[in-house]
């Protein structure tokens, strides 16, 4: 599922972020925004892993060191909610994806990637070295709450905004396509052993 702003421009100029998302103007800037929702699988499919990508941010000026773009992703497997105790969410199925960009001054960024992964008492963090992804078993529903946030440091005024980030969910297929593969096989041995035979 793709999440993409809309109304700014290619370049990302302009004094102010009206009609954008995820956009800071000015300086010293900070802006936080969050989406909730929850992904249903449907026609006899499991989801099996769920991933986080964060798109380009884009700068209307010079960025500065220190210009930080931080997109968290909170999750609770087999629930509505993200909030422990509510929606069906119990602390052994909520964790979260997280990544951090920080600006080292010119136009690249030092990123941090984290994976919060459910446990009984509280997920257990941990840092993987690409796009943060968590894999588990078979669910039908995933309760999801992104939360992007834009600092700006120094005196410096200018725009940037983020112009995209992608959750993926990944399928596992019908039960009815592994009795078709299993079928398949089971042929296969038959026609072999037959063919020994002949």
């Amino acid at each position: 599922m793709d999440f993409e702003t809309g109304a700014q421009d290619a370049a990302g100029t302009g004094a102010t972020c009206t009609g954008q998302t995820w956009c800071v103007a000015g300086a010293n800037g900070n802006d936080t925004q969050s989406i909730t929702y929850y992904a249903q699988a449907t026609g006899g499919h499991d989801y099996y892993d769920l991933g986080l990508t964060v798109g380009t941010l884009q700068l209307g000026t010079d960025i500065l060191s220190g210009d930080v773009v931080t997109l968290e992703e909170m999750f609770c497997l087999g629930a509505t909610s993200v909030t422990v105790g509510t929606g069906g969410c119990t602390q052994a199925n909520s964790g979260y994806l997280k990544v951090t960009e920080t600006s080292n001054g010119t136009a690249t960024y030092t990123n941090l990637y984290q994976v919060c992964v459910p446990g009984v008492a509280a997920c257990t963090l941990g840092t993987v070295a690409t796009a943060p992804a968590y894999a588990f078993s078979g669910q039908t529903l995933i309760a999801i709450d992104d939360t992007i946030t834009i600092t700006t440091t120094g005196t410096e005024a200018r725009t940037e905004f983020l112009d995209s980030f992608d959750n993926t969910f990944s399928e596992s297929p019908e039960p009815s396509t592994f009795v078709l593969f299993g079928s398949a096989l089971a042929g296969l041995g038959f026609l072999r052993a037959r063919g020994r035979k002949a």
